[in-house]
């Protein structure tokens, strides 16, 4: 009877050994399998990096060879693993959100007109140019409609005002006055950029951007600068020349005649997860350069 009862355990003692092995070899293999999906993704990545690297260049290129030639796309094409698309825009015929204060963090006032002039235009309320002011200056007094750190503590979570440049024109969703809605209505008229002394060029500027840029000039003029820039103004003198802009009171001041940012697009379905990349831009002379270099998923 001792000698079954032996037996019984030596076999409940076998299989659980059994059992224990086959779940260290089913853990082995899901760690395998992880570290194999790891390894995947992970190239991947590298992959498309260089994909986004190689379309950057070849934006360099083309801006290079012509600054003109700047509304170029590449159509969804077929890589290892997904697609790939991707396109410039020219950023210089909107407003830096930088601009709107000067090197010494004070306002300019111009340009802050002006773009209060571009959030009417856009049915937004011109206060909030207000809050974008006090997000890049440097003081900690609220402007009469703004907003610094006693407005920003009160939110959920509490946070403070940045008090400097804006790194990427999405921090605008951060201002307490700015919803998603009015995010997207505003921007495809803003970017950002370091310099603080950026000028908006009217040979690029949209309609909307137009009609802000002085009192007086209505969609009906806006059009009709559009229709006639033909090959694009030269100089503000050339520009004031026109029938159409002798009762318009535009300062010189912020007014330019050439782009000097532009902004790279990538997106890429890798595996059938959705990636992008944004490099910007920036022209000295005939030559350019990245400033700045963003991705993520989405």
């Amino acid at each position: 009877m001792a000698a079954v009862r032996q037996r019984g355990s030596a076999l409940l003692v076998a299989l659980l050994i059994t059992a224990v092995a086959a779940i260290l070899a089913s853990a082995s293999m899901e760690d395998g399998l992880y570290l194999y999906h790891q390894s995947v993704q992970h190239v991947r990545m590298q992959q498309a990096r260089q994909l986004s690297l190689g379309l950057e260049d070849w934006a360099i290129t083309i801006l290079e060879k012509d600054p003109g030639l700047w509304d170029r796309e590449l159509p969804p094409t077929e890589i290892p693993g997904g697609t790939i698309q991707g396109y410039m825009s020219e950023l210089s015929g909107g407003y830096n959100l930088n601009s709107l204060v000067d090197g010494s963090g004070r306002v300019n006032v111009i340009t802050l007109e002006r773009f209060r002039r571009l959030l009417e235009v856009l049915e937004l309320e011109p206060a909030l140019a207000d809050q974008v002011i006090d997000r890049v200056d440097r003081d900690t007094a609220p402007r009469a409609l703004g907003a610094e750190d006693s407005r920003y503590l009160s939110m959920t979570p509490p946070q403070l005002p940045a008090n400097s440049p804006f790194v990427h024109r999405s921090e605008l969703l951060l201002l307490p006055g700015i919803t998603l809605e009015m995010y997207n209505r505003i921007i495809p008229y803003v970017y950002v950029a370091p310099s603080h002394d950026t000028a908006i060029n009217i040979n690029t500027a949209s309609k909307a951007v137009l009609m802000s840029l002085a009192p007086g000039v209505d969609e009906q003029l806006a059009e009709q600068i559009i229709r006639q820039r033909g090959d694009g103004f030269v100089s503000y003198p050339q520009l004031m020349q026109l029938p159409i802009m002798l009762e318009v009171a535009l300062a010189p001041e912020g007014i330019g005649f050439s782009s000097r940012y532009f902004l790279t697009h990538v997106t890429m379905l890798s595996d059938g997860r959705p990636l992008y990349f944004e490099s910007l831009l920036q022209g000295r002379g005939n030559k350019y350069h990245v400033l700045f270099r963003r991705q993520g998923s989405y």
